[in-house]
């Protein structure tokens, strides 16, 4: 297992008697990406606020490559690279002045090393122009660049998607992807796109009224891929309760199986639709007993359970913010 480089335990955020982050406990580690999700008011804001010393905590410790937020502020965030609200840039200078400017602000940061970070995040056709000519996926990735002028090893980025067209939210995900797994950045992301952050994180971290409701790996949150992959499998065939009776036994656990209910209007009077939990593989097999009944299979249908999905299951169906 690779090492964590941010380590969170017991992180509180008490305001006017009121609770707002309340024990948060969990890490991150190098070469991956951890999404941050949680229904409007969960906390998300201010638990990465208290992680880059925005503000204070009431309780709890931060550390940072093994450096305490608490006891060496300093030498703590030096490893940090941030994007909390949306980039400020200085509009009448080119993105190359910008990031100059910025780079005069840290110890070690070469022309270099603003070189790199320019192809890191695909600008170079455009840094010497001013920045008042950019689009805001631009000044997005002008940013990124500014965040990790220092070689940062924690990337924090709130909500950097929003105002972004398809293609800005596509290039910052590939980007963030790469910085992961060729740098060995670990990068914190909370974002309300759910299908991006699908995409884009190795672990989601759940919160919900300031409280961790889950952290683990898409991998297990939405269940593998491939034939071992669990979908709803509908059915729609021509008598429900001996298709039903065929498909229990099969799955065992009549719990897997359900009727979906169908308007009458639907232009279907002679067939009746069912629903079974199982794998991929499992879905010819489950096919051929219901045609070797002498059940006529009029067709089969499949979904897979989204990050979406199983964070509304997670949540109680709390909108996302």
């Amino acid at each position: 297992m690779k090492q964590a480089i941010v380590e969170i335990r017991g992180l509180t955020k008490e305001i006017g008697g009121k609770l707002i982050v309340e024990d948060l406990s969990f890490d991150v580690r190098e070469g991956e990406v951890l999404g941050l999700l949680g229904p409007n008011g969960a906390g998300k804001t201010t638990t990465i606020r208290m992680i880059v010393g925005l503000i204070s905590r009431t309780a709890g410790t931060v550390k940072i490559g093994g450096v305490d937020l608490g006891r060496d502020f300093e030498a703590a965030l030096a490893q940090v690279g941030a994007i909390v609200e949306n980039p400020e840039m200085y509009k009448f200078l080119t993105g190359w002045q910008n990031l100059v400017h910025f780079a005069r602000m840290s110890k070690g940061v070469s022309e270099a090393r603003i070189e790199e970070v320019v192809r890191l995040v695909g600008l170079e056709q455009r840094i010497k122009d001013k920045v008042k000519t950019y689009s805001l996926g631009m000044r997005q990735r002008l940013g990124l660049a500014q965040a990790l002028l220092h070689r940062p090893r924690v990337l924090i980025l709130d909500e950097p998607t929003n105002g972004l067209d398809p293609a800005g939210i596509r290039e910052l995900r590939d980007h963030l992807r790469r910085l992961a797994e060729q740098e060995g950045i670990a990068v914190i992301v909370s974002s309300h796109l759910l299908a991006e952050m699908e995409l884009m994180c190795d672990r989601i971290a759940v919160m919900q009224q300031g409280q961790l409701v889950s952290v683990t790996s898409l991998h297990e949150l939405v269940g593998p891929s491939g034939a071992e992959q669990l979908l709803d499998v509908q059915f729609e065939v021509d008598a429900a309760e001996p298709a039903r009776q065929i498909l229990t036994a099969y799955v065992g656990d009549a719990n897997l199986v359900r009727a979906v209910d169908r308007p009458s209007s639907s232009g279907h009077p002679h067939s009746e639709l069912l629903t079974v939990h199982a794998t991929r593989k499992q879905i010819p097999d489950l096919n051929a007993r219901l045609v070797q009944a002498g059940i006529a299979v009029y067709g089969i249908r499949t979904t897979v359970k989204t990050l979406e999905d199983k964070f509304l299951e997670l949540t109680g169906g709390g909108g996302i913010g």
